[in-house]
């Protein structure tokens, strides 16, 4: 029995490095943590990879044990981001499981205030409403990405990045993946009941995201 459940274990890693593992990263001992809403298709075709999937950092920790792979990833302000991802599914998203998640869950502008309030009761929550942390911490729950970056200083961010690692810059950065502006809502429609029971829901996002922001804004002063 354990003899198989090992097997068992290798056929998965080997079938999960062949989905999701791309033969760039492999070849060049990077991995890019795609965090959804967080310009994560923009930052694909800058450095030439196709878009991969949201895969958190521990299943690539798993997959990818004992290789030498610097991670990086890019963190967005929660609440913009949140907004980003309702925007995003209330429009249909990219695909047929967008489109499935929009009206499983009723994301409508009819049911944005019910969706905020239950958010932390939903099972199964669509990948673009989970925290970012969970897509940053390893399997003990620390966070040990290589490099973290924030959205908005990300073609900065990508400068400096493509000095460490071996990637070649394509081209200037194209926000790619943007929400349409024809049906939106807006941050001034967020109440304070709502942004209190988002701010406590993405508690560990607003505390990464402000570390972040604080450290760049010293580098900038410098």
């Amino acid at each position: 029995q354990p003899l198989i459940n090992f097997k068992m274990k290798l056929i998965i890693k080997k079938i999960f490095r062949k989905l999701y593992v791309q033969e760039t990263f492999l070849e060049n001992n990077f991995v890019f943590i795609h965090i959804p809403k967080n310009a994560g298709i923009s930052v694909c075709e800058l450095i030439g990879v196709k878009p991969h999937g949201h895969i958190p950092y521990r299943d690539y920790e798993y997959i990818l044990k004992n290789k030498q792979i610097f991670y990086f990833a890019f963190v967005r302000e929660p609440i913009d981001r949140f907004l980003s991802s309702y925007n995003f599914l209330m429009n249909g998203g990219r695909n047929k499981k967008d489109l499935k998640n929009k009206n499983k869950f009723n994301i409508s502008k009819e049911n944005f205030s019910n969706f905020i309030n239950n958010i932390d009761k939903v099972d199964n929550l669509p990948v673009h409403f989970l925290p970012q942390v969970y897509f940053l911490k390893n399997a003990k729950g620390d966070i040990k990405v290589d490099n973290l970056g924030l959205v908005e200083d990300i073609e900065i961010e990508m400068s400096k990045l493509s000095k460490i690692v071996k990637f070649k810059i394509r081209d200037s950065l194209k926000i790619l993946n943007t929400t349409s502006l024809e049906n939106k809502i807006s941050k001034n429609e967020l109440d304070s009941n709502m942004l209190e029971k988002l701010s406590d829901f993405y508690r560990e996002d607003i505390e990464l995201y402000r570390a972040l922001k604080k450290t760049w804004n010293q580098k900038k002063e410098f």
